[in-house]
């Protein structure tokens, strides 16, 4: 197993949704905020998510699934709630307006991407994750 990249999940908010003032967010926005997300979401995903927001905390979330992403974006511009997405998934629909992109307060929450193979691959692999490396998908520069 090779390390390839880190993504960083990311919300989205209307333009003109109060929270678009701000400059980041706060566990207790995403409790007081409907929440949008993939209704494709591994749970694993999403207890890591809840695990790293909130701890050992789990309140209850008022959380609004939809299956496409656009259906994401479009009700985050709605401002139906605040919507969760990979920063590379959310990277093309910011450039399009209606909509503000925003951390959490707290650490980023970066996902580690890595690379299984099989034992007798572990050359191509290594030059594979390597050539990979610098195309690393990611709206902010590290």
């Amino acid at each position: 197993e090779l390390p390839l990249f880190e993504d960083e999940m990311v919300f989205l908010v209307a333009a003109d949704h109060p929270l678009s003032k701000r400059d980041s967010l706060a566990p207790r926005d995403l409790r007081e905020h409907p929440i949008i997300t993939s209704s494709q979401t591994p749970d694993a995903e999403a207890r890591w998510f809840m695990r790293r927001v909130f701890g050992r905390r789990r309140p209850r979330l008022d959380v609004l699934r939809l299956p496409l992403t656009e259906a994401i974006i479009d009700a985050a511009r709605a401002k139906l709630g605040i919507a969760v997405l990979s920063e590379w998934v959310a990277q093309p629909y910011v450039g399009e307006g209606g909509v503000k992109v925003l951390r959490l307060s707290a650490p980023p929450l970066r996902r580690p991407w890595r690379m299984a193979f099989a034992p007798e691959l572990e050359k191509a692999a290594t030059l594979l994750a390597t050539a990979l490396a610098p195309a690393a998908p990611r709206m902010y520069p590290r």
